[in-house]
């Protein structure tokens, strides 16, 4: 073959031909020597240049093996004086753990309130006595002596648990009969219980709902729940706050979509809350159900507010609204709540449960659920099942109670359902500007508790929530408060509104 279009090509090959002959030589001597000589002279003599460049690129490959990194620290070790060690020192500065507080920040630390004890009748840590209308004790079971002395009692035999993951030795007697409870008080076959509440809807979302799948959910939904869908990575359609009308013009939009353009069948869920954490308003259960069906989609209810509150006997909006249990795939609750323990659980099918067993992320890398916890909330539910209903009539009519003294209250409004023992109070004036209602409320609160009644602002995570809601008071009625109680805030928070407002009004100007 001719290389004549080469000019340096003559002078190198009589240099290459002396290389190989040579290095033939020392591989008559290695083992399997035969082999690589015959690949070596059938490309030599069928391209000489292809082995030449075989030989280079070995060469380059033997010197990257062999040579000193450049990142070796030898390499990069620079003597440095103990003057220059110093100088280097003193202009260091360290970079913030975390960005300062703005004065948003600022004014929630400095509202934290310290109580003695989680009584709704308690003291403040300067012995000022104070009524909680901040606790989420709903039924007052939180000061029950029944559960209390039960609970003592497992801290004595189990001590704070295994503290390792359920699937592995976390575990305990106390967890099977709580999930048990669960699922016989609410009439489905199965429930599971999550370490905290917060974590339950955030992990079943993404146990069930992957990458493709379809998810419509309200649109003011609380924070778990924006995370749980974040994680799925599903495909979203937010449909207007507890609006049927356009919950199924979402539904009809999604099913023509599939139907115009033959896409593949995906999972397909509904996701709303019973007593919404934003509003205090309670959805429509039965429209919810009877559209899921028409539709067929899953539905996953979110009953934190609404599971121990709601119903004949507390079972929630399942039994509020008689619809069947089983009509919900997967329901949500919450146990320290009514139920004065903690955690939270999914309820519903056999299936449904056993895949959020292997599936479900925060059961499986999060520590058991405490047993004394555990205990506290299955002996909640021995008592409702017990009370028959008496305790949930007491709470809605001190909740109607206080509804009825705020219809008097000219400067609030509430979004909040008659049943509902959370209770949000917007200011009426709508144009005041959102860090002016704030500075109001936080007034109306400090005052509140200097008068002995514990009240609170309703707190968001606000560089993260999808909607900006207006500011608002969150009041929380029990069982354990007294009508007199009841209306004496409510007098209170009549009586010093217009002041607070004229105060900041003429602060402004």
């Amino acid at each position: 073959m001719s290389y004549s279009t080469y000019p340096f090509v003559d002078d190198v090959y009589a240099y290459y031909n002396q290389t190989v002959t040579f290095l033939g030589k020392i591989l008559d001597i290695l083992p399997g020597s035969n082999v690589l000589k015959t690949y070596i002279k059938s490309s030599y003599q069928n391209d000489p240049l292809r082995t030449f460049i075989e030989f280079l690129l070995f060469v380059f490959a033997a010197y990257y093996v062999l040579r000193k990194p450049k990142t070796s620290p030898d390499n990069n070790y620079v003597e440095l004086t103990e003057k220059e060690i110093n100088e280097l020192v003193d202009d260091w500065k360290p970079e913030p753990l975390v960005s300062p507080l703005d004065d948003m920040e600022k004014l929630e630390l400095n509202s934290l309130t310290v109580l003695e004890s989680t009584h709704l009748s308690t003291k403040l840590t300067d012995g000022r006595p104070i009524i909680n209308f901040s606790s989420f004790n709903f039924l007052g079971l939180a000061e029950n002596k029944y559960i209390n002395d039960a609970a003592v009692k497992t801290l004595r035999e189990s001590g704070l648990g295994a503290c390792g993951p359920p699937n592995f030795y976390g575990s305990q007697d106390k967890h099977i009969r709580l999930e048990k409870d669960i699922a016989s008080f609410i009439g489905v076959e199965a429930a599971i219980v999550y370490a905290q509440s917060f974590q339950t809807i955030s992990s079943v979302i993404p146990a069930f709902s992957k990458r493709g799948d379809i998810l419509v959910v309200d649109e003011a939904c609380n924070f778990a729940i924006q995370k749980g869908i974040q994680i799925s990575r599903s495909t979203i359609r937010y449909f207007k706050h507890n609006d049927m009308k356009d919950l199924e013009r979402i539904l009809q939009e999604l099913q023509n979509d599939f139907q115009r353009h033959n896409r593949p069948l995906t999972r397909r869920f509904i996701i709303t809350e019973g007593i919404s954490e934003n509003f205090g308003d309670m959805v429509d259960l039965a429209k919810v159900v009877a559209l899921k069906k028409k539709y067929k989609y899953r539905l996953i209810l979110d009953e934190s507010w609404s599971f121990g509150t709601c119903g004949r006997t507390g079972k929630g909006l399942t039994e509020h609204f008689s619809v069947p249990p089983n009509d919900v795939e997967m329901i949500i609750g919450s146990l320290n709540t009514s139920l004065a323990g903690g955690g939270g659980f999914c309820a519903g099918s056999t299936l449904m449960v056993e895949h959020q067993r292997l599936s479900g992320m925060a059961f499986i890398f999060s520590a058991a659920l405490p047993p004394v916890l555990a205990t506290a909330a299955y002996e909640a539910i021995a008592i409702l099942n017990r009370d028959g209903g008496s305790m949930l009539n007491d709470l809605r009519s001190k909740c109607a109670l206080f509804h009825a003294a705020l219809t008097r209250n000219e400067f609030f409004d509430t979004t909040s359902d008659l049943e509902s023992p959370v209770i949000f109070l917007h200011l009426t004036k709508k144009s005041i500007p959102y860090a002016k209602q704030v500075a109001i409320l936080q007034d109306l609160v400090d005052f509140c508790k200097d008068q002995g009644f514990l009240i609170s602002r309703a707190k968001r995570v606000e560089k993260m929530e999808r909607l900006k809601l207006q500011p608002s008071l969150r009041i929380c009625i029990s069982t354990g408060h007294t009508n007199q109680q009841i209306e004496s805030l409510s007098s209170l928070l009549k009586e010093n509104t217009d002041s607070m407002l004229k105060k900041h009004i003429e602060s402004k100007a």
